[in-house]
């Protein structure tokens, strides 16, 4: 007999990047886009897993503007198993793109789910100011909080904050997926002004 044996991989035609960078997204589209990502994000750490590469670039858009994350090769699993948890005892350090990573991954400390946190926090700053904060990797290591944005008219204060508690520099700090997408919905999805609540609700 015989077998014959298909991939289908989904075509993803836009970068979140270069849809930034080139500026077709309105504050609507950007928000919406943010709670996909939350809710991915949310997903993958209830199973368990840690993403360790959250970055801007590793986001992709399909024809309809929906958010996809990409890239999984880093991927670690996060739960004890006879007693020994991975992240101790098996999780590699050090891994992942120097600005959007924790500073307990760039030194080298043990780690957990809550450095995709860390990272999440960079891509949104990214994604509603444009750019990466303006902060060195000897200032990262040393524990120095990134500098945030002013309120805008492309950011709100509320997304301010959230960038905040999501690159706190202590991890414990930081707050879970489940809670930033409950905080973002008691706040009705306000991350940006002049944003559609009943499209991304």
């Amino acid at each position: 007999e015989l077998t014959t044996i298909s991939l289908y991989l989904e075509f993803l035609n836009r970068s979140l990047k270069d849809s930034i960078d080139k500026n077709v997204l309105d504050n609507t589209l950007k928000v919406r886009i943010v709670i996909e990502i939350v809710h991915a994000l949310n997903f993958i750490h209830k199973l368990g897993l840690i993403h360790r590469d959250i970055k801007i670039e590793n986001i992709m858009l399909n024809s309809a503007f929906e958010a996809k994350i990409v890239d999984f090769k880093l991927v670690r699993i996060d739960e004890c198993f006879n007693g020994q948890n991975f992240v101790t005892t098996s999780m590699t350090k050090g891994i992942g793109t120097m600005s959007y990573m924790s500073p307990e991954m760039i030194n080298e400390e043990d780690y957990d789910s809550k450095t995709d946190v860390y990272s999440f926090g960079i891509v949104l700053h990214y994604l509603f100011t444009g750019k990466l904060p303006s902060i060195n990797m000897k200032d990262k290591m040393n524990g120095k909080q990134i500098p945030l944005p002013n309120p805008s008219s492309s950011i709100s204060q509320f997304g301010i904050d959230l960038i905040s508690k999501c690159t706190d520099i202590k991890p414990s700090k930081r707050p879970s997926f489940e809670d930033i997408l409950n905080e973002i919905r008691d706040k009705s999805y306000s991350l940006a002004p002049e944003i559609e609540k009943s499209i991304i609700s």
